[in-house]
């Protein structure tokens, strides 16, 4: 299911119309009643062009990262970002950030995100997890270790993620672990 189905608090988004490219695709759709009307609590807002550009940007990079194409998929991210920012995104520029080497940026954005209730539980410990990767590679391996450590002290710790810290305080992270493609739409995008 692709990424914008899963997180989708805009109205007027027809994803498959956007992908068949149909004429019917370049306006926003009108509802006989507004999903303001239905549903008071949630702040929905309209879908820009920006932002389904952005979005086109994200599954191109996808695409690339599956064919092999990190610094590609990189970049075709970054441009998604500067359309749409979205902080799931950014998370995952940081993880292809960190494969690709680029560790000292990859743990800016881990950090600047790094903030309680911007993700969900899960996904805040997987950032945690992958900050202190990050430390690690980055050979600060006690500031590594303070952050496993906080992880494993959290009694909500998902199964797998508390298996991936205890395999991280045995021995030192090495990029190599860092799986050459995964599918972003388990990573974000948060706000899309």
């Amino acid at each position: 299911m692709p990424p914008a189905v899963c997180y989708n608090i805009y109205y007027g988004f027809d994803f498959y119309d956007e992908l068949r490219g149909s004429g019917s695709s370049r306006r926003l759709r009108s509802y006989s009643q507004s999903p303001q009307a239905l549903f008071k609590e949630v702040d929905y807002r309209p879908v820009t062009d920006n932002m389904k550009e952005s979005l086109r940007r994200v599954m191109l990079s996808q695409e690339l990262l599956k064919q092999g194409k990190r610094k590609h998929a990189i970049r075709h991210l970054r441009a998604g970002i500067e359309l749409h920012t979205d902080p799931g995104y950014r998370y995952i520029l940081g993880i292809l950030l960190l494969a690709d080497g680029e560790c000292d940026e990859a743990l800016s954005i881990f950090e600047s995100l790094d903030r309680p209730f911007l993700f969900p539980h899960v996904k805040e410990s997987a950032l945690r997890l992958w900050k202190a990767r990050a430390l690690s590679l980055l050979d600060r391996r006690p500031e590594a270790l303070r952050v496993y450590r906080d992880l494993l002290a959290d009694g909500n710790l998902a199964p797998q993620l508390r298996r991936a810290v205890r395999r991280e305080l045995r021995g030192r992270f090495v990029s190599d672990r860092i799986p050459a493609s995964f599918d972003y739409a388990l990573l974000g995008p948060l706000l899309f």
